[in-house]
C-alpha cells in the first residue's frame, strides 16, 4: 500500500511559538500612514451632522471615513470570531503581550484640521478591543490646503457671519468642531446612523439657498454637489465603551499643502488672503492661525456653565484621566491632571466634592428641599473619577491633611 499523506499543517497545528508569533504579526500590524489633503481623500469622506449638542449648530464641520472602513481592532475581532482556539490564542495574546507593554501596540488617532474646511479624524491604529486604554496619542495636524483639493461644497458649510465684540476684536465661533472630534470621537463616544437625504437639496445648498451653480475658479468645482452625511448620536456615559488614563496630544508642525513648505507656528492669517474669503464672513479655521495658543488652550478654559466648550469638558472628564501636551518645538506638559479640582470649574471649588462618602452625599443632595443639579454632576463625577483610579493619589493626601 503507499504511504498514507502527510495532513497538511494549518495554523492550528503550529507549535505555540511559532503560531503566537504569526498572530502578534496579524494583531500589530504598521499603523497606517498618515493621510494627505487630496481629492483622492475627500471621497472617501462623509460628512457629519450633530445630533449630540443642541447648544451648536445641526452642522459640522467635521468628515469622518464612510462607516466599515475603521480600523478599530480588525485583525483581532475578525480573529477571535474564527474558532474557540483562535479566540483564546489571541485573547491570551492580548492580555499577556499587548496589554502589558512586553509588544508595544499604540493607540493613534490623527485629527487634521484644515483652514477654510474642516475637522478630519482618521484612526491610524486601534490594535485590540479594550475598556481601559493606557495612553491614547492624537496627533493633531493643522494644515493649509491645496484649494483645488477642497470641495466648495465644504468651504461654504465653513463660511460664518463676521461678528465683531465691543472691542472691535473679530469673534470666531468655528473651533468647537475640533473639541467634539478630540472629546467624543478619540473616546467613541458616538454612534452614527445615514442621514435622510434630500434628493432637490445638497448639503451646501441647505445652508446658502441663494447660491448660484458656478464653478468655482478655486476649486474648478460647483456647489450643490452632495455629499453623504452621517447623523452623529451620543452614546450615554455608562455605554462608554472604554476609557483613557492619558489622553496624549501630539501637535505637529503646521503644514501648508500649497507651497509643500512647512508655516511658522502660531503665524498670524488674515482670512482676507485666503483663495475662498467672502466679505463680511470669517472661514473655519481662522482662530487658530490668529492666535494658535490661545484657541488650542481652550480645553482647560471652563469657567462659564454655558460655554461651548463645558460639553466636551464633561464628556473628557467623565472618560480620560489626564490630558498632557507635546508641541512641535519640544515643550511638553499638562493640560489637564487627574486631579478632579482640574476638571471643575472656579465656581464649583467650593462645593464639597471631596467627602469620602460621595454616595451618600449624592443621596442627601437628591432629597434637599432645593438641589442642586451642577453640585450633584460634581459629585457624580468625583465618584466616578475616584472609581477608575484618577483621583485616588489626591483623596489620600486630603486624608492625611486633615489628620495632620
Amino acid at each position: 500500500m503507499p504511504p498514507a499523506e502527510a495532513a497538511p499543517a494549518s495554523l492550528l497545528t503550529l507549535p505555540w511559538d511559532i503560531r503566537s508569533a504569526i498572530l502578534l504579526e496579524v494583531l500589530t500590524p504598521q499603523r497606517r500612514r498618515e493621510p494627505a489633503f487630496d481629492k483622492k481623500f475627500t471621497q472617501q469622506r462623509v460628512h457629519l451632522r450633530n445630533c449630540f449638542d443642541e447648544r451648536n449648530p445641526k452642522a459640522t464641520n467635521i468628515y469622518i471615513e464612510k462607516p466599515g472602513s475603521w480600523p478599530l481592532a480588525q485583525s483581532a475581532r475578525a480573529l477571535q470570531a474564527t474558532n474557540r482556539q483562535l479566540r483564546d490564542d489571541v485573547t491570551l495574546l492580548i492580555d499577556k503581550t499587548l496589554k502589558t507593554g512586553m509588544v508595544k501596540a499604540p493607540f493613534v488617532l490623527d485629527i487634521m484640521v484644515v483652514k477654510d474646511v474642516g475637522v478630519f479624524p482618521t484612526w491610524l491604529c486601534f490594535p485590540y478591543k479594550t475598556k481601559r486604554i493606557q495612553q491614547l496619542r492624537v496627533n493633531v495636524r493643522i494644515i493649509r490646503p491645496d484649494a483645488k483639493a477642497s470641495p466648495l461644497e465644504w468651504v461654504e458649510l465653513a463660511r460664518f457671519p463676521e461678528k465683531r465684540s465691543g472691542y472691535n476684536e473679530l469673534e470666531t465661533s468655528t473651533f468647537w468642531s475640533f473639541y467634539a472630534a478630540l472629546a467624543l470621537i478619540s473616546l467613541s463616544r458616538l454612534r452614527y446612523k445615514p442621514a435622510a437625504v434630500d434628493k432637490t437639496t445638497s448639503i451646501s445648498s441647505a445652508k446658502t439657498p441663494t447660491a448660484e451653480a458656478k464653478v468655482s475658479p478655486a476649486t474648478g468645482s460647483k456647489p450643490g454637489n452632495r455629499s453623504i452625511a452621517m447623523d452623529a448620536y451620543l452614546v450615554p456615559i455608562e455605554a462608554t465603551p472604554y476609557v483613557v488614563d492619558r489622553l496624549l496630544l501630539n501637535f505637529k508642525p503646521v503644514e501648508d499643502r500649497s507651497t509643500a513648505r512647512p508655516t511658522v507656528y502660531g503665524v498670524y492669517d488674515n482670512s482676507r488672503d485666503g483663495p475662498f474669503h467672502k466679505e463680511g464672513y470669517v472661514q473655519f479655521g481662522r482662530d487658530v492661525f490668529y492666535d494658535i495658543e490661545d484657541s488650542l488652550r481652550r480645553i482647560t478654559d471652563y469657567r462659564i456653565v454655558d460655554d461651548e466648550l463645558a460639553f466636551y469638558q464633561y464628556a473628557l472628564a467623565n472618560s480620560a484621566g489626564e490630558v498632557t501636551y507635546s508641541m512641535p518645538d519640544g515643550d511638553d506638559g499638562c493640560f489637564m491632571s487627574k486631579n478632579t479640582d482640574s476638571w471643575i470649574s472656579e465656581f464649583e471649588h467650593d462645593v464639597d466634592w471631596r467627602t469620602i462618602n460621595i454616595t451618600k452625599a449624592i443621596a442627601e443632595e437628591k432629597a434637599s428641599r432645593y438641589p442642586s443639579q451642577g453640585y450633584i454632576d460634581v459629585l457624580q463625577l468625583a465618584k466616578r473619577r475616584r472609581a477608575l483610579g484618577w483621583q485616588a493619589q489626591f483623596d489620600e493626601e486630603q486624608r492625611k491633611a486633615t489628620k495632620s
